[in-house]
């Protein structure tokens, strides 16, 4: 019997060993793929010479960052095209930086990853300033972009990852409470109560998906557990005279006093086997409030759908061969979804909210009927 398991160590040893030298040979082979891929992406930036900055440095970062801020805000003649042009130069660079991420946690440096998520969000910013300045100078020169038929804005741009869609109401016809947009083949009803109003539909699909990170659901939590308290032993009670209560069998003292000194250990075993296995959903947090998407149990198909109502800015008006333009802030100002709670009297009027209709693709098979939830 000793034999055997003098046999049985120096095998596990042996094989841990082995185990030991294949997972050194990949670490490095990751380190060499990591330095591989680092390499090829500032080369292929240099071969560029577009003023592309390397998102790893965070000095870099925040001059493209910031000079791109202010140059977005100080323009008022970019078009759609280039807009989403500059939109896929930052996902070029968050993509860059998730995959340095990516890698770094294969081999357990997470040094820097801090400043790499900051970044990620001030690009995300960036992406939103852009996006939504190129709206309000779209909306402010609208009538160039009217169409034929409607009278009203429409304008439809896409890029690999984005697509933008924009309609506004310059027409006011009662009658045309419904629009139809070429993106998804979307369509849109508005109620009576903007009809005339100066109101305008923006429609933003993308391939990726910035909000499901930022969900509270979207990491599980695991439970706080209770730690189980040491049961006190007989021999130290004491009575309230203050006297020290002693067992009647000093054999069941022995016994109580070795059980209550095991079960620390116990305890310990436990808790090692729980962190060991993998996470249950009976370990995590349940989601107290049913307003909120359980992305542990459901993800995004098929990109997300920003869906935006807005207020049109003041129009240019013609007066002989003058052309008079409002100057306003370059601000988007969004309108809420008209209730019946905003009307002093519910009329049918109040009572008509959108209605929004998408097609489902032919590709797409869904057991149940999908959800919509607004943000």
């Amino acid at each position: 019997m000793e034999e055997m398991m003098k046999q049985e160590a120096e095998r596990f040893e042996t094989e841990t060993q082995a185990l030991q030298e294949m997972l050194n040979e990949n670490k490095s082979q990751l380190k060499g793929l990591r330095e591989q891929v680092r390499s090829q992406k500032i080369w292929d930036r240099f071969l560029l010479c577009n003023g592309t900055p390397d998102p790893t440095v965070q000095s870099e970062l925040n001059t493209f960052t910031s000079l791109s801020i202010d140059e977005t805000k100080n323009s008022t003649s970019q078009n759609v095209s280039g807009c989403l042009g500059d939109v896929e130069q930052a996902l070029d660079l968050i993509n860059e930086l998730e995959e340095v991420m990516t890698l770094d946690k294969q081999l357990d440096l997470n040094e820097g990853h801090n400043k790499f998520k900051e970044g990620i969000d001030s690009l995300q910013g960036l992406i939103e300033t852009k996006v939504d300045n190129v709206t309000f100078n779209v909306m402010r020169t609208a009538e160039k972009f009217a169409d034929p038929d409607s009278l009203n804005l429409l304008i439809e741009k896409e890029s690999p990852r984005v697509k933008f869609s924009l309609w506004g109401n310059l027409a006011k016809n009662p009658r045309q409470k419904s629009f139809k947009l070429e993106t998804d083949e979307f369509q849109m009803e508005i109620p009576k109560t903007l009809a005339n109003a100066d109101v305008a539909v923006r429609l933003i699909h993308t391939s990726f998906d910035f909000l499901s990170p930022k969900c509270k659901s979207f990491f599980s939590q695991k439970k706080k557990t209770p730690v189980p308290s040491r049961v006190p032993s007989a021999a130290g009670q004491q009575n309230e005279e203050g006297a020290t209560a002693k067992p009647a069998d000093p054999t069941a003292e022995e016994t109580a006093i070795e059980t209550v000194e095991n079960v620390p250990e116990k305890n310990e075993n436990i808790a090692e086997t729980q962190e060991k296995r993998p996470e249950t959903p009976s370990d995590t947090d349940e989601i107290e409030d049913e307003d909120i998407v359980d992305l542990r149990a459901m993800s995004t198909v098929g990109g997300v759908m920003y869906l935006d109502l807005l207020k049109l800015p003041p129009q240019a008006k013609k007066v002989g061969n003058w052309v008079i333009q409002d100057i306003t802030e370059s601000a988007l100002e969004r309108i809420p979804n008209p209730t019946p709670e905003d009307e002093k009297e519910e009329t049918e009027e109040a009572k008509e909210g959108m209605r929004v209709a998408v097609k489902q693709p032919l590709r797409s098979l869904l057991k149940n009927l999908p959800g919509l939830y607004l943000i």
